[in-house]
């Protein structure tokens, strides 16, 4: 942890240098950071080359006194931070008042940081002279760099990770790039396996090899992520190829062709996720090639088995958990440089045997911030990845959004099986997540001695010094008043709660006043029925969550936390936002919704918020939903949110569709988009998108439609698809069918038609399949090779459809066939003695739910 403490630290400083900048400090304050961050870079390369060491005490106290140097420069840059917070004013002339009375107290606090930086970069430099001093017993103070360069200095050389398992598969691996195969001047590669099995590290090890780096004097390294961009992935190719020197021609493509046409190459698509990708990026590279070699890695058999060519399929490698004497090897020379102590053999047995022999898993040792949360708790995925942005974990990287980073560094926790998923999405990401109890006994052990957090989950004693943790985690029912005897409340930086006592209400309105620097405040649940003003002392705060709250009104005051980046207001009872809103210019996150579902869903089952006319000067918005729409302007407003990935909006009238349209087609980031009118016989005009979102995932309307718009057909990357009330006379399934990714839809009263007809070779990915209160329908056809992946089929208040449909029984994969209030002809040719039975027999699960009208309760019958 003291690495990922230095990390932050070189962050904040690169964040300072800006902010410094922007109010024109002193040229010395400037000087002294910069000599820091050299200072901070010497550190992290000496720590990243000690990683896995035990290390001796000496270097454990070094190690410890560094852990106060990062909490020291984290102090010194947020008092600053405090006394040069933005401030929200209507007027220019209240702004220029507002300015001229803080100016002298910019000054003192900018003499104040002159002198604390001084005292950091006096701290910083003795570490390093102890390093060195270490190093090179009665040397001068020679820097950490110099040695590194160095060639006798092998000691901090950083190792090459080990290839444990797969020398085999390493040895073929190099024969394969190495050697010119007789008439084979390009050859495919792909490396295949579960996620976490070691495909990167095996790869990477054979790409940094040195006869490989000879061989091939252009190479590059791509990652492929689930949501790729080709023509950004084109770019970082060239880029890499190029080494940074970018060649003549404007398009991607020809500066492709220019550099390798006729020329050798080694090219590795890692995490490659289907052949459509695939085709895209092959199509792209010159198809006169000299000599080269395009290793892929994927997790799917199938996209490896289709990528390579037909008559090299013995290139495909596919890597196994390793064994248990292997994995044992590599556990222990990672973990403990050699040898287990004796006392934490069983412990780590246990650990490996959770690891199910996957080397990645085995390696890492980043999820800490999972002891932050209590025994079998899961935890969602979008507020795990909040969490990490707010705690300023995930750095920004060129050509991908921090949310995206950290989604990649969750699926790289999921590879490793310490981290288990609870739920999965419908698009086969993980919905929510926890880590098992025996990992979680040893995170908290690490982190509690690195300092990392302190635990509330039991009465505790006074017991010598008091513990300066960051991060608070209350898991415990008592008062949280009590733990002020023993705790440094002053120094904590994230609090989250998940227990509260009969006095919380109370209590976190006394306590929040410890709480000066509080950068994440997380009440999820919390027994509040008002917003608590004591928050608006918390200038700093970048996250905050009353989800689940009984909260009403969000006050005025809401324009003092100038830094916030998070606002969850997810199911509590607040309607409207105030115009004060508009003074959050950092706010990534504004997320105000309500769903009430008793039974089925209706037409106002959902609540939205309303938002004040200027929404668009939070142009750094992300997710926005769900808005209603109370003026025109508000709609024309959001063209100017060209980052949003996520907007929902309702209460639309037909008349401001076109309008709507016009903002969308800004919106080129977006994903996920939902639309509801303003009633139920409300008419969506929403034909008048000539340049829809290309990456488009998710897609919600609700209201009337005349026709399914036309721009739906061309969205390559829709996953998801909703259609509710939409009462179309034209069969819709036409204009989705052939829609290349789409894994799951539903029609709630959207097709007022008699039949449905599932056409051969369509919807060829569909897993879900949801169809509700369509009330003129009487026949279903699923034709054979018609939706060959479904494996969930809800069939809910079609009274007129009297048997299955036809030709279910080609649904091979169907697992689940779920009946809400079906007629009686229909469920009684799923009894066990009907005739038409057998269509349904390789169905594990079919279940029939009926409503009881009178208690509004449900009774269920298991007709598997």
């Amino acid at each position: 942890m003291a690495e990922a403490a230095v990390t932050a630290a070189i962050f904040l400083f690169e964040k300072a240098e800006v902010f410094l900048g922007e109010v024109n400090s002193k040229k010395d304050v400037k000087d002294d950071i910069e000599h820091i961050q050299e200072g901070l870079g010497t550190i992290q390369a000496y720590l990243r080359d000690k990683r896995g060491e035990v290390g001796s005490e000496m270097q454990r106290d070094r190690i410890k006194q560094l852990r106060v140097v990062a909490y020291d420069i984290e102090d010194v840059l947020d008092e600053f931070q405090l006394a040069h917070v933005p401030h929200f004013h209507q007027h220019t002339i209240s702004q220029m008042a507002h300015d001229a009375a803080h100016s002298l107290q910019q000054f003192i606090a900018l003499q104040r940081l002159s002198s604390k930086i001084k005292h950091v970069r006096a701290k910083i430099d003795g570490f390093n002279s102890g390093i060195n001093a270490h190093l090179h017993p009665g040397e001068g103070s020679t820097s950490l760099l110099e040695v590194e360069d160095h060639p006798t200095n092998q000691i901090i050389y950083h190792q090459e990770d080990e290839i444990v398992g797969f020398e085999k598969h390493k040895a073929k691996l190099m024969e394969q790039i190495i050697q010119d195969i007789e008439g084979e001047a390009s050859s495919i590669i792909a490396v295949v396996g579960a996620p976490g099995s070691g495909k990167s590290l095996l790869v990477e090890n054979v790409y940094k090899d040195r006869s490989v780096v000879r061989k091939y004097g252009r190479r590059a390294w791509i990652h492929v992520s689930r949501s790729v961009k080709i023509d950004e992935l084109l770019c970082r190719m060239v880029s890499q190829f190029s080494k940074g020197r970018d060649p003549p021609g404007i398009d991607v493509q020809d500066k492709l062709k220019h550099m390798l046409n006729h020329k050798s190459y080694l090219l590795v698509l890692d995490d490659l996720w289907n052949t459509q990708d695939w085709t895209k990026i092959v199509n792209a590279l010159p198809s006169h090639f000299g000599r080269r070699r395009i290793i892929i890695t994927t997790r799917d058999f199938n996209v490896a088995n289709q990528c390579v060519l037909s008559r090299s399929k013995l290139h495909v490698h596919e890597l196994h958990p390793l064994s248990w004497p292997d994995a044992w090897h590599l556990f222990c020379n990672k973990a403990f440089n050699g040898k287990c102590p004796q006392e934490l053999v069983k412990l780590s047995q246990r650990i490996l045997t959770k690891c199910e022999g996957l080397p990645f898993a085995i390696v890492a040792s980043c999820f800490l911030h999972f002891s932050i949360f209590p025994e079998d708790y899961s935890v969602k995925r979008a507020r795990l990845i909040r969490l990490w942005i707010a705690e300023g974990f995930i750095k920004q990287e060129s050509g991908k959004t921090v949310e995206e980073i950290a989604e990649d560094c969750l699926n790289e926790l999921i590879g490793t099986n310490l981290v288990q998923v609870s739920s999965w999405d419908f698009d086969g990401r993980a919905s929510t997540c926890r880590v098992p109890s025996l990992v979680r006994e040893f995170l908290i052990r690490k982190s509690e001695g690195e300092n990392f957090v302190t635990i509330l989950a039991e009465p505790r004693t006074a017991q010598g010094e008091k513990p300066r943790a960051r991060r608070l985690s209350v898991q415990c029912s008592r008062s949280i008043l009590s733990s002020k005897r023993y705790l440094d409340l002053s120094c904590i930086r994230t609090l989250c709660m998940f227990k509260w006592c009969d006095s919380f209400s109370s209590d976190i309105r006394k306590l929040l006043d410890q709480f000066k620097f509080l950068k994440v405040l997380d009440l999820e649940g919390a027994p509040l029925g008002i917003f608590p003003e004591e928050i608006f002392k918390l200038t700093l705060l970048k996250y905050l969550s009353l989800r689940e709250t009984k909260i009403k009104k969000v006050p005025k005051s809401i324009k003092k936390l100038a830094f916030l980046e998070t606002l969850n207001l997810k199911h509590t009872d607040v309607t409207v936002l105030p115009f004060e809103i508009l003074a959050l210019k950092y706010l990534r996150h504004l997320l105000v919704y309500c769903y009430n579902v008793d039974n089925y869903v209706t037409f106002d089952s959902v609540r939205g918020v309303d938002v004040p006319a200027g929404i668009g000067t939070l142009s750094e918005l992300q997710k926005l939903s769900l808005i209603r729409v109370t003026s025109p302007k508000v709609i024309q407003e959001l063209g100017a949110l060209t980052n949003l990935t996520k907007l929902g909006v309702l209460g639309l009238r037909k008349e401001d569709g076109n309008k709507l349209c016009e903002a969308i087609m800004k919106m080129q980031k977006l994903l996920s988009l939902e639309v509801n009118s303003a009633r139920q016989d409300e008419y969506l005009e929403l034909d008048e998108m000539a340049n829809c979102p290309q990456f488009l995932q998710r897609l919600s309307l609700k209201g009337r439609l005349v026709k399914l718009p036309r721009w739906i057909s061309s969205l390559d990357s829709l996953v998801r698809i909703y259609l509710r009330w939409s009462k179309l006379s034209v069969e819709p399934l036409t204009a989705l069918e052939a829609l290349p990714n789409l894994l799951e839809l539903e029609m709630v009263d959207a097709y007022m038609g008699e039949k449905l007809e599932f056409k051969a070779n369509s919807f060829m990915k569909l897993k879900i399949l949801h169809l509700e209160d369509l009330g003129s329908l009487n026949t279903v056809i699923v034709e054979e090779t018609a939706m060959p992946k479904l494996e969930k089929l809800a069939i809910c208040k079609c009274k007129k459809l009297e048997m299955p449909p036809l030709g279910i029984h080609s649904l091979i994969g169907l697992e689940e066939l779920l009946l809400y209030d079906m007629n009686e002809s229909f469920l009684s040719c799923l009894r066990k003695d009907h005739e038409d039975r057998w269509m349904v027999d390789h169905i594990n699960t079919i279940h029939s739910f009926t409503l009881d009208p009178s208690n509004k309760k449900w009774s269920f019958k298991n007709l598997s």
